[in-house]
């Protein structure tokens, strides 16, 4: 999983094959990593940390 907040970030994950997030700091920016083809999209750090703090590592 890669977390990122600019097109190039989206394009590495799909280059390396990882899934990604994208952030959207500026509302202006989702539009733009949507259409990147991120996974998930989100303008909230907090969701992120939510997210990562309540997942449970898989065997």
């Amino acid at each position: 999983m890669l977390i990122g907040d600019s097109l190039t970030d989206i394009e590495v994950a799909h280059a390396t094959g990882v899934h990604s997030i994208g952030y959207a700091k500026a509302p202006e920016r989702l539009p733009g990593l949507v259409n990147a083809g991120a996974h998930a999209v989100t303008g909230s750090m907090a969701a992120i940390a939510q997210a990562v703090r309540s997942s449970r590592p898989t065997s």
